[in-house]
């Protein structure tokens, strides 16, 4: 019996489906094409198939020729593949490609905001503007979220006052309590601080150190209290 070779030019592999060797055929079936001047590739040993298109990868290929890393870089910014220059460094610095946008690119040339429409919807939108991110809500309990003035997450206003009247964060322990039970009267004056802190019981000597540690933490307030007592006497 005569063994079928691959109809491809100059490949020389057994055929096994439309008288294509398995590379041909599986790029026949990804691409449309089997790309008779581009020669195939070594097999990976792992994964026992065609390792990427992209000169220079190695990597297995998982889809359409590519490998997971360029696959990915695909579908996000589409292009050419084979370009010198790295994908993170083409579009460093790049904007949305939506007129009017100015937003930094995420991918397809988008923003976030964009590409999420163009997702669900098949559209941008150009002509929608994108609402921004709030700097201020009210959540179900009544209290006040605000976001920082670095733009990092939103936090409770309460607490971002207490912070900067004491000069540092919070501590896991400390909560900040409103005077007039009225949650978003955030003036420094309606906080109080309150400390979670305390033991439950056991030997005096822990007690004890533990109260001093309680006054190390709060040296104004031990002043304060100093001072109060001192005129009292």
């Amino acid at each position: 019996m005569i063994e079928k070779v691959c109809s491809v030019l100059d490949c020389g592999r057994p055929a096994v489906t439309q008288d294509l060797c398995p590379a041909h055929y599986h790029r026949l079936r990804e691409w449309g094409d089997v790309r008779d001047g581009q020669p195939v590739q070594n097999r990976s040993k792992r994964y026992g198939r065609e390792v990427c298109f992209v000169g220079g990868c190695e990597r297995p290929a998982r889809r359409r020729g590519l490998c997971s890393a360029h696959a990915q870089r695909k579908f996000r910014y589409g292009g050419d593949l084979t370009g010198a220059v790295p994908i993170r460094q083409l579009y460093r610095g790049a904007l949305c490609g939506v007129p009017g946008c100015g937003r930094p690119v995420k991918e397809h040339f988008l923003c976030s905001g964009h590409f999420t429409r163009w997702r669900r919807h098949g559209d941008v939108r150009a002509d929608v503007p994108l609402r921004g991110r709030p700097n201020r809500r009210v959540d179900q309990y009544g209290y006040v979220w605000v976001r920082p003035p670095d733009g990092s997450r939103m936090r409770t206003e309460h607490r971002l006052v207490m912070e900067g009247v004491l000069g540092r964060k919070l501590l896991p322990k400390e909560e900040v309590h409103h005077i007039n039970t009225i949650k978003d009267d955030n003036r420094s004056q309606n906080l109080e601080l309150w400390t979670k802190s305390q033991p439950t019981g056991g030997r005096v000597v822990d007690k004890v150190a533990w109260a001093l540690e309680l006054l190390q933490l709060y040296p104004d307030v031990v002043k304060q209290l100093s001072g109060e007592s001192h005129v009292a006497v």
